[in-house]
């Protein structure tokens, strides 16, 4: 997976039928990546898309 892929893009390689979000984190537990629906953060999720270069 490439960071900057389009969330669409990544769902359809997973083969994904619904929405998600996943957070990578680094070994502080600082989210580093996160990929996910914005459809997720009208439901009072907070799946805000980052990449943070470490």
């Amino acid at each position: 997976m490439e960071a900057n892929m389009a969330y669409d893009d990544f769902k359809k390689s997973l083969k994904a039928k619904n929405d998600f979000c996943i957070y990578i984190e680094d070994e502080n537990g600082n989210v580093i990546l996160a990929k996910g629906s914005s459809k997720l953060n009208e439901d009072g999720f907070n799946c805000k898309e980052l990449d943070r270069k470490v």
